[in-house]
């Protein structure tokens, strides 16, 4: 009858127009996402770079004074080292994170 075709016609449309919205929608998004994750690598690193050299220096400075002064301060040095670790576990988390939301 009319009625069928004009309901099959108007989904039909309409589902034409929804996969095309979802088309457009992912490339868009996609497309944003990879450019924050862009921006937030280089971001990241420089982050972690200065926070690394900052820790480095206060080790050099520890070792300094241990070997200079005398000081017991093996364990800040220890803890130092695990601040490296620290920092460099929280930076693979925040770019595993901004990688998994790409895909989801």
């Amino acid at each position: 009858s009319i009625w069928l075709r004009f309901f099959l016609m108007i989904f039909m449309w309409l589902s034409i127009f929804h996969l095309s919205f979802l088309m457009i929608f992912s490339v868009v998004t996609f497309g944003i996402g990879f450019m924050i994750v862009i921006f937030l690598v280089f971001f990241l690193t420089t982050i972690m770079i200065f926070t690394l050299g900052f820790c480095f220096l206060i080790w050099l400075l520890l070792i300094w004074l241990n070997n200079v002064w005398q000081f017991k301060v093996s364990q800040f040095c220890i803890r130092d080292i695990g601040s490296f670790l620290g920092v460099g576990v929280i930076y693979y988390r925040l770019m595993s994170y901004h990688f998994m939301s790409l895909f989801l």
